[in-house]
């Protein structure tokens, strides 16, 4: 009898402990498993997070400015923008002056009052105060491929159908325009003297400085108070304004002149102030300012911007020789 009960007492003890072996085996790896798949799953959420984060960070990222200014005279800002900028209208970056990159100097030159770029962009169109215009390459070598009296100013290019247009500083007439007929221009037999802009007669010395197409019309820039003149191809007076009265802008010239189609931009320099001033097509809305005096300090006359480069070009007189500067902008 008491032997079986023993054995009973055995047999039970034996059937609870492997009970809880069994529930305890079955339990702890569910349990410890879980608690693993949850901690790789935060781990990846984390990591995700992180991820998201950085991407984030990146696109919120601006291009930063390595211009250094060596001038010591004022402490201008490089790049100033008016729209925290960003241009909200057009939905996108405003372009932002990241350094110097590039000086040429052009000996044989004596100065270079403006600039635009070939037809095909491989090469750019110059022209010197004493009337003569030059083809110069992106190293510095040149050739003059026409000469004509005159005191050229600035020049353009109509993208569209590649005839030039050279501003003049002149009492009767205000630019030439010269003809592309596909292939090559006929300096000789497909040039001829535009229409005076108005009141060009009185302006003297100060006259006629920057030229600019702009949708099918021409802008001229006059270094009297900043003044905009938008004519027809035909000479017809569709607008005049000053520049001094837009909003912010405290610009004391027209140097040059260059108009962005694709973007709706008006860039004007001003050789008084030594700045880069940024305007909607219309220049109605001032964007931004460049200031670039740390580098182009003597008399900065001719402007062009290259999107294919990444750059703006500058050109100005130093010392009696001509150079032009390369300014490397992003979100051009």
């Amino acid at each position: 009898m008491k032997k079986e009960k023993v054995l009973k007492t055995v047999v039970l003890f034996a059937t609870l402990i492997f009970s809880s072996e069994l529930l305890f085996a079955s339990k702890i790896p569910v349990t410890s498993v879980g608690r693993s798949v949850n901690r790789m799953a935060s781990k990846k959420d984390t990591k995700n997070e992180k991820k998201a984060k950085k991407s984030k960070s990146k696109e919120k990222e601006k291009p930063k400015s390595t211009y250094k200014k060596k001038a010591k005279w004022d402490d201008r800002p490089v790049n100033k923008f008016y729209f925290d900028d960003y241009d909200f209208e057009n939905q996108r970056p405003l372009p932002v002056l990241v350094e110097h990159e590039l000086l040429l100097r052009i000996n044989g030159i004596r100065e270079l009052s403006g600039i635009c770029l070939s037809k095909d962009e491989d090469f750019l169109w110059a022209v010197e105060d004493n009337g003569g215009l030059y083809r110069i390459d992106f190293d510095g070598a040149f050739s003059l491929e026409w000469k004509k009296q005159g005191e050229m100013e600035d020049l353009a290019l109509n993208s569209e159908n590649g005839n030039l247009y050279i501003g003049l500083e002149s009492p009767s007439k205000s630019a030439y325009e010269i003809l592309f007929n596909g292939s090559k221009y006929n300096f000789k037999k497909d040039s001829k003297s535009l229409f005076a802009v108005e009141g060009a007669e009185s302006f003297f010395n100060n006259g006629v400085e920057g030229i600019t197409c702009y949708n099918g019309d021409l802008y001229f820039g006059v270094q009297t108070n900043a003044l905009l003149y938008k004519y027809s191809m035909g000479g017809e007076l569709k607008s005049k304004k000053s520049l001094c009265d837009v909003e912010n802008c405290d610009i004391s010239e027209i140097a040059g002149l260059d108009y962005d189609k694709e973007n709706d931009y008006l860039w004007v320099l001003d050789s008084e102030n030594f700045t880069i001033y940024l305007f909607n097509g219309e220049a109605s809305v001032l964007y931004a300012t460049y200031y670039i005096r740390a580098d182009a300090n003597s008399n900065p006359e001719g402007i062009c911007v290259d999107k294919k480069r990444g750059c703006i070009w500058v050109c100005e007189d130093m010392e009696g020789k001509a150079v032009i500067h390369k300014f490397k902008f992003e979100n051009l």
